[in-house]
């Protein structure tokens, strides 16, 4: 018998987010290898995620005994910092892995907008050599628009090296005998970043970071290619989410969302009527759009 590989992963979250991350964690230990143990980690603020929503997550342990659930408060760490898009502080709080979990040398980060689609094992063993992080480009080449090359330019980044902190492998050792999080990350904390703490990776680590393939973190609008010969172990829904409007890969969310604890049918009919109306109303406004004839411009 093969002795089990300990996987440690970290989520983020509020009480808001406590289906989708419930649904995602689901989708996790569902496909996890037949030697993979995750040992998750909950970042939360008590004041943020209640004990009830808590206790709904750690349900998942008595539904698979592959993996363990930990949770650790940060009381009102980054309370005051920007949120922007709907991005809650929550995010931030990725920024003190290193910090926070010093039992490993490699801890993975994800988001919790996200369906796992195979195990994390050859993520977990990409060698990082000397860099501090892995993560996937947030553009393929092909598709980088020149409003984001100029704001690239602007926070003094490579857009081509630009990657998606939605899941990153970090090597979390590194990085906090370096002491990289009180000298560099939290020096930046206070402005006002479009992309908040995704851009504060990308500035600190821009010339420590390693780009790995976006099987790992597959993003529709971003780093699609119809050329890719892999299958997604990780479904990103960035933008809209599965379970407020219809979305490419979608169907994998809510497949998921039946299989697991946290279903519950009314919502289930509920959520698939509402989706199916704002899918004949995009219709009509298509068809409506065909109608309005194209005026040119006259100088």
């Amino acid at each position: 018998m093969f002795e089990s590989m300990k996987i440690p992963i970290v989520f983020s979250f509020n009480d808001h987010y406590t289906i989708p991350a419930g649904v995602c964690i689901h989708s996790l230990l569902s496909n996890a290898g037949l030697n993979t143990f995750y040992e998750i980690y909950i970042l939360h603020s008590g004041q943020r995620l209640c004990k009830e929503n808590r206790h709904k997550i750690n349900q998942l342990t008595e539904q698979f005994d592959n993996c363990t659930i930990s949770y650790i408060e940060l009381n009102d760490n980054f309370k005051n910092e920007y949120e922007v898009r709907n991005v809650s502080i929550e995010t931030y709080y990725r920024l003190l892995i290193p910090n926070l979990i010093k039992k490993y040398d490699k801890v993975i980060y994800c988001d919790c907008d996200i369906c796992f689609n195979g195990d994390l094992s050859d993520l977990y063993n990409i060698s990082l050599n000397d860099k501090y992080i892995a993560a996937v480009a947030n553009f393929h080449k092909t598709n980088i628009s020149k409003k984001f090359k100029k704001y690239a330019k602007k926070i003094d980044v490579n857009p081509l090296q630009y990657f998606n902190a939605g899941v990153i492998l970090l090597n979390s050792k590194k990085i906090f005998d370096n002491q990289v999080i009180n000298n560099c990350i939290l020096p930046l904390l206070g402005k006002k970043f479009k992309y908040q703490d995704q851009d504060i990776l990308n500035i600190v680590f821009k010339d420590q970071s390693i780009l790995i393939s976006p099987e790992f973190n597959f993003t529709l609008y971003q780093n699609y290619d119809i050329t890719q010969k892999w299958i997604p172990k990780v479904y990103h829904y960035l933008l809209q989410k599965p379970w407020n409007y219809p979305v490419a890969f979608g169907n994998i969310w809510w497949q998921n969302y039946k299989n697991s604890i946290f279903y519950n049918a009314q919502y289930y009919h509920e959520s698939q009527i509402q989706q199916h109306s704002k899918i004949n109303r995009d219709r009509v406004l298509g068809q409506l759009f065909e109608l309005i004839p194209f005026v040119k411009n006259k100088k």
